[in-house]
């Protein structure tokens, strides 16, 4: 069966330098025959000025009304349309990432699946600072990827968390709604000797903030009280706090490479990701690939991935209290770190890898194919 990708990155042939979420498609590529892929664009001087159009005082404001508005979609959707006539004939299926297009003006024609990892919905219910738009904006925007996700054959979704807002609140039939989870390409396939007792805690996040890193500080204070030589390693953010950091506190910023990734998780020995709102945060994957317990908050999709007392730990989101009390445990006792890492590694190896999430979708692809 052909398979076609629709995707806003571009899918290059070589794995290892896949974005995350596209490495879905070289897993599907080991089942099916992977086609090629269409990408949407926009026409530059338009793009230019419907971001003129959408001003806002601050940047992620300004940054989601350009970027998700009904303008930008159609054309996007327009891109795809006009790349999927060059395809006729070529392809059984697409498969789509993500919401932010259609595969074409009218969707409902074509047999197409698509994966996603959030809705808007979601994000403007859970944490509105990262969906400012004015309310017929929202409103249309909604309304955009909830037709999208209906005339699609399938929806997959990573949780429970995103697919019943993709039945309650977009009106998606349950049974065309498909929990595949999510996978990971960083991950050791058989765990090498490694220590637990390094009392370094590993966060990484790009958005500080939304992913809890003024809480997360602010706990650490109680943490070296009880610690004075554990260490925070904070990854992702590629400025610097712009304040004085508390004492065991290290600022690695952003960094460059799946290798470099995985060599900080291996020398850590407990993960930690206590944010406001992730929907489905990849990272956990990664952390227990490589044998790190993990301690998050019980916020969006982070507790269908944290097992409480067997793969981590949750605290409630925001207070800083009970995030240094889970911190301290698992610190202090290499061996429940041990314990709980080597369980989130099993679960990752076992089925939460790329291959394995392909192998749920798979037998939807071809129900979508058939037009089942």
């Amino acid at each position: 069966m052909r398979v076609l990708g629709a995707a806003l990155e571009q899918i290059p042939r070589d794995e290892r330098t896949a974005a995350r979420f596209a490495t879905v498609y070289h897993a599907l590529g080991r089942r099916f025959d992977l086609v090629g892929s269409v990408r949407p664009s926009v026409p530059a001087v338009g793009d230019y000025v419907n971001t003129l159009l959408h001003f806002h005082p601050t940047r992620d404001g300004w940054r989601a009304r350009a970027g998700f508005n009904e303008w930008r979609f159609r054309r996007r959707s327009e891109s795809i349309e006009r790349q999927l006539e060059s395809w006729s004939g070529r392809y059984d299926v697409i498969v789509q990432l993500q919401t932010l297009f259609a595969p074409g003006t009218r969707p409902a024609t074509l047999p197409y699946t698509v994966f996603t990892d959030n809705t808007y919905s979601l994000t403007k219910r859970h944490f509105p600072a990262w969906a400012p738009l004015p309310a017929r904006q929202s409103r249309r925007w909604a309304e955009l990827e909830a037709v999208t996700c209906r005339d699609a054959q399938y929806v997959f979704v990573p949780s429970d968390l995103v697919r019943d807002t993709m039945i309650d609140d977009y009106g998606c039939e349950p049974e065309r709604v498909v929990r595949v989870g999510f996978g990971t390409a960083i991950f050791e396939p058989d765990l090498p000797p490694r220590s637990w007792d390094t009392q370094v805690a590993l966060f990484v996040g790009v958005q500080f903030a939304r992913k809890g890193g003024p809480t997360l500080l602010e706990a650490w204070a109680e943490v070296i009280r009880e610690l004075p030589d554990a260490e925070l390693w904070v990854v992702g953010p590629k400025s610097g706090p712009g304040f004085e950091l508390p004492q065991g506190v290290r600022w690695l910023g952003y960094v460059s490479g799946r290798e470099a990734l995985a060599d900080l998780y291996r020398r850590a020995s407990v993960f930690v990701l206590p944010s406001i709102f992730d929907p489905y945060p990849n990272v956990l994957r990664e952390a227990m690939g490589h044998g790190l317990p993990c301690v998050g908050s019980d916020s969006g999709g982070i507790p269908e991935i944290i097992v409480e007392g067997e793969t981590g730990l949750l605290a409630p989101v925001g207070e800083p209290e009970p995030l240094a009390q889970a911190l301290v445990g698992l610190l202090g006792d290499p061996r429940e770190a041990e314990r709980m890492g080597r369980a989130g590694h099993a679960a990752v190896t076992s089925s939460q890898t790329w291959d394995h999430v392909a192998a749920r979708m798979a037998p939807y692809i071809e129900r979508a194919a058939a037009r089942d």
